[in-house]
């Protein structure tokens, strides 16, 4: 899975980004995350992200990943596991605009 930073007029953002047609997803309901039924016995192991107009595209990848999930609800699980829900998520997401703004005055 690729979340990466990318550098933009002057600023680092961090995005979501497709392997199959290696640019950025910009709306999450319009990518799906995908991982290997086989990597159940594994501890850890990492999803791809994939625009869903990219499937078509990439035919393997549905006999190579047989799980899937739309990115939405995995951004919501994520969110949650990583402790980010009620004030604290309301917080962060203040502490998010408030550094957009300032990055729109630069």
């Amino acid at each position: 899975m690729k979340l990466i930073l990318k550098f933009d007029e002057g600023c680092s953002q961090p995005v979501a980004w497709c392997e199959v047609c290696n640019t950025e997803i910009t709306d999450a309901a319009l990518a799906m995350v995908y991982w290997r039924f086989e990597d159940y016995d594994k501890a850890l192991h990492a999803p791809l992200l994939v625009h869903k107009s990219c499937m078509s595209a990439y035919h393997s990848l549905d006999q190579e990943y047989l799980c899937s999930m739309e990115l939405t609800s995995y951004l919501v699980f994520l969110l949650d596991n990583v402790g980010l829900k009620g004030a604290e998520f309301i917080a962060a997401k203040r502490n998010a605009g408030l550094i957009s703004t300032l990055r729109s005055t630069l």
